[in-house]
C-alpha cells in the first residue's frame, strides 16, 4: 500500500479517507474489509498510546511539599529552620526550544525546599556553581540568577510552563546575584565593570585621578534626566534597589513584563561553590497579576536557573525537566 491518508484530530489519529484503504492500485488487489479494520485497530492503539503520553506529561511527578510552621519565615538560607523542611532534588534540562538557547544543562539539578506560615510561603533553592558571578552584565559576563514561576488564574489545563501562552499568564519571581551585591555593597557602575577605564570627564559629577566616582549616583537630577533608563524609570536602571528580586508576568516567550511593584523578598548566599537562595512571597497578595496559593491545597510551580559563568542569560537557561511541578502546601 503506497498511500495512506491520515488526519490528526483533537481525538487522535484517524483515517482521513476510507476510500484510500479500499482503492485499487495498479497491479494490486482491492484491500479487503478485514485488512481495513486491522489498520483501524492499529490507529486506535496509536491514539491510546498518544493519550497515555499526554496524560503522563500532565501528571506532575515531582512534588514540593511546603511544611507548615509558626512565626516569621526564615529569609536567611543558612537558618537552621530549613533543616526541618523536606528537600526535593529537581532534575534540570537546557532550554533549547527557542534560540538563543543552550545545548546541555549548565546546572544539572537544584535542591528545593519550602516553608509556609499560612500567610507567606518561602522557597529555598540550592545548586552547585564553582564560580560566583555577581557583577553587572557585560557583553561577556553575566549574573547568576534563579526564578520561580506560577500559573495565574484557573483553567482546565495548565498554561505552558515555557513562560505561559496567549491569554494564559504566569507569575515569575526572579532573583539576581548582581542585585544582591548592589544592595550589600552599593550600586555597581561602569568603574566596577571596567576598573581600568579612563574618562574625559563627566559634567556635574566628581572625579578623582581622571576616574568618575559612582557617576550615576553622583549625578544631579538635571544630569540624570539625560540618562534614558533612569529618566524612563527602567527597573534595570534602578540605582536604589531595596530587594534583589523582581516580580514579572509573561504569556509566552518575549512577552515578559515587570510588575510596577513587588511584594516578594529574597536573599542569596554563595558558599563553598554552592548558591543558596531563599525567596519569600505572600500566598495571596491581593494583586490580580499575582498567582494565588492556598494553605492545605496543591498548586503548580516551576523553576529556572542561570549560570552566568557559562554564558547563561535570558533564554539561555536551565529549567525543571518535568516542566510544571506539584506544590503541596500543608
Amino acid at each position: 500500500m503506497k498511500h495512506i491518508c491520515l488526519q490528526v484530530a483533537a481525538k487522535g489519529v484517524i483515517p482521513a479517507c476510507r476510500e484510500s484503504f479500499l482503492k485499487k492500485d495498479s497491479g494490486q488487489a482491492r484491500m479487503t474489509e478485514k485488512r481495513y479494520f486491522q489498520v483501524k485497530r492499529i490507529n486506535m492503539l496509536i491514539c491510546i498510546l498518544a493519550l497515555g503520553l499526554f496524560i503522563a506529561s500532565q501528571s506532575f511527578a515531582e512534588t514540593i511539599t511546603s511544611k507548615s510552621v509558626k512565626g516569621a519565615l526564615p529569609l536567611n538560607p543558612a537558618d537552621k529552620a530549613w533543616n526541618n523542611a523536606k528537600t526535593v532534588d529537581i532534575h534540570m534540562q537546557a532550554q533549547r526550544s527557542i534560540r538563543p538557547g543552550i545545548d546541555t544543562p549548565s546546572v544539572p539539578s537544584v535542591k528545593v525546599s519550602s516553608l509556609n506560615n499560612g500567610s507567606e510561603i518561602a522557597f529555598r533553592l540550592e545548586w552547585s556553581d564553582p564560580t560566583r558571578n555577581d557583577t553587572v552584565n557585560m557583553p561577556d559576563k553575566f549574573s547568576d540568577a534563579c526564578a520561580i514561576q506560577f500559573p495565574v488564574g484557573k483553567g482546565d489545563t495548565a498554561p505552558s510552563y515555557m513562560m505561559g501562552e496567549d491569554n494564559r499568564y504566569v507569575h515569575i519571581i526572579h532573583w539576581k546575584s548582581a542585585w544582591e551585591k548592589d544592595i550589600a555593597e552599593g550600586y555597581q557602575d561602569v568603574e566596577h565593570a571596567y576598573p581600568n577605564y579612563n574618562v574625559d570627564g563627566y559634567p556635574l559629577t566628581k572625579t578623582v585621578e581622571n576616574k568618575a566616582l559612582y557617576p550615576i549616583n553622583n549625578f544631579t537630577e538635571e544630569a540624570r534626566a539625560f540618562m534614558a533608563g533612569i529618566a524612563e524609570e527602567n527597573p534595570l536602571s534602578n540605582t536604589k534597589r531595596k530587594v534583589p528580586v523582581e516580580e514579572l508576568n509573561a504569556k509566552g516567550f518575549r512577552t515578559i513584563t515587570t510588575q510596577p511593584q513587588s511584594d516578594a523578598m529574597a536573599k542569596g548566599i554563595w558558599d563553598s561553590s554552592y548558591w543558596k537562595v531563599v525567596i519569600v512571597r505572600k500566598l495571596n497578595s491581593g494583586d490580580t497579576a499575582d498567582s494565588v496559593l492556598k494553605k492545605g491545597q496543591s498548586s503548580l510551580m516551576s523553576i529556572a536557573v542561570w549560570d552566568g559563568g557559562s554564558g547563561n542569560v535570558g533564554g539561555r537557561k536551565n529549567y525543571a525537566a518535568d516542566g510544571w511541578l506539584t506544590l503541596k502546601i500543608e
